[in-house]
């Protein structure tokens, strides 16, 4: 698709790069008016439904281009940094060299902030499960992008612009597995939660270990593990604590003007909670200082067999989680961002012509039990409901209300609970 005459000249326009906001655009251009041969340009997409309606194209300026050709840009998740190859910058070493830029405010990107996901996609035995990696917006049904897993590890990685609630879609390229999918809600809501847990000192990466694996398993309030100290367990970074000020948990690195700035000079002075400030994320320096927008989802795809042949702490035969299903509460009526989700349920069903389905409903343990029973019940037939409209036999499918009977974790917390509600399936025998 050619992008229109905004950013089309008669002349030479190279190396657009499009950052991962899905909104700002990069390209060099010897055709706009410019400092010398190839400039950098930046534009900004105006409507979301439009690819060929942009913003007026404004040169990066004499900060950024040179007398010679400035091509090849590249900039970071954050917007902070660019690379790019010029050929006439002091203390280059031959034609054209490989640059970093700090880009002023003026030219980073305008779109949302953009999250980062990493996961494995693996079988029930641990094994890697080459596939791809599907994106869509649940409040449009349009897909946002597309990524293949490492066929060696199964490793994955994507990145997505804030703002929107999206269902993330795992298929292998081998049949015998059921799609797994994930909701990744990156509404301005969800994503302050998460900063108030990570605030807490919570992982939600892994609601286990409030600092990931090196929390002690014997004491939840011991954020780095055994890096604490055993006599004070207050006192989260051990001998690095100021033994004068247990709150002081950085000790020499803490700023004493500010107690609770617990990393001095890393932390950003304009957020006392941003704990390692732009290098907040240790194994993400891209992710610009927000650790809520770094996001690891270990992926496992049941394989058909398993769930023919393995059985749950109940006796049944392993059930499979249907993710992005969804109800509003106390009511049973499917919302219209489940489609989605239950099509592909839908088709799986009509690739498996062989095998029939409970469908199971759970819900949190508000309310009475009466009323719970009852809710569960009538939500699994929600789903058995729309299945059938759309084309799977009614033979083929039985309905289930488990109530609060069955919960996955205790319903402690609001992030349990809402684990706790949940939709799933299993082959009936």
């Amino acid at each position: 698709m050619n992008l229109g005459e905004k950013l089309n000249t008669p002349y030479c326009e190279r190396s657009p790069f499009l950052h991962p906001d899905g909104k700002t655009l990069y390209f060099c251009s010897d055709g706009h008016a410019g400092i010398g041969k190839l400039d950098v340009f930046k534009t900004v997409r105006l409507r979301e439904d439009s690819w060929t309606e942009w913003s007026e194209p404004v040169n990066l300026g004499k900060d950024i281009n040179t007398s010679e050709d400035d091509w090849g840009y590249k900039v970071s998740l954050d917007g902070k940094n660019a690379y790019f190859s010029s050929a006439d910058l002091p203390g280059g070493m031959g034609l054209n060299d490989i640059y970093q830029v700090s880009l002023p405010v003026a030219a980073q990107p305008e779109g949302s902030p953009v999250a980062t996901i990493k996961g494995s996609m693996l079988d029930e035995n641990g094994n890697p499960i080459k596939g791809r990696v599907k994106v869509a917006n649940l409040a449009n049904g349009m897909e946002e992008g597309e990524v293949r897993s490492d066929p060696q590890t199964g490793e994955f990685v994507l990145t997505l612009p804030a703002g929107r609630n999206y269902g993330v879609y795992f298929e292998a390229d081998s049949g015998g597995y059921y799609p797994y999918s994930a909701n990744l809600d990156l509404r301005d809501d969800a994503l302050n939660k998460r900063r108030a847990l990570i605030a807490q000192g919570f992982d939600p990466n892994n609601p286990n270990g409030r600092n990931g694996n090196g929390g002690d398993p014997n004491d939840p309030n011991n954020r780095n593990g055994t890096n604490g100290d055993p006599n004070d367990p207050n006192n989260r970074n051990g001998n690095n604590g100021d033994p004068n000020d247990p709150n002081n948990r950085n000790g020499n690195n803490g700023d004493p003007n500010d107690p609770n700035n617990r990393n001095g000079n890393n932390g950003d002075p304009n957020d006392p909670n941003n704990r390692n400030g732009n290098n907040r994320d240790p194994n993400d320096p891209n992710s610009g200082g927000d650790s809520a927008l770094l996001f690891k989802i270990p992926v496992m795809m049941a394989s058909l067999e398993g769930m023919k042949s393995k059985r749950d702490q109940w006796g049944d035969l392993l059930a499979q989680r249907v993710n992005n299903v969804f109800f509003d509460f106390g009511k049973w009526e499917l919302k219209p961002e489940s489609s989605q989700e239950l099509d592909r349920l839908a088709r799986f069903l009509e690739t498996n012509p062989e095998i029939r389905i409970q469908l199971g409903a759970h819900t949190d343990d508000v309310g009475s039990d009466v009323f719970n029973m009852d809710l569960s019940l009538k939500r699994a037939q929600s789903v058995v409901d729309y299945l059938i409209s759309h084309g799977t036999a009614n033979a083929r499918l039985v309905a289930k209300g488990y109530g609060k009977t069955r919960p996955e974790v205790p319903n402690d917390t609001e992030e349990n609970r809402a684990r706790n509600r949940r939709v799933e399936f299993r082959i009936a025998e």
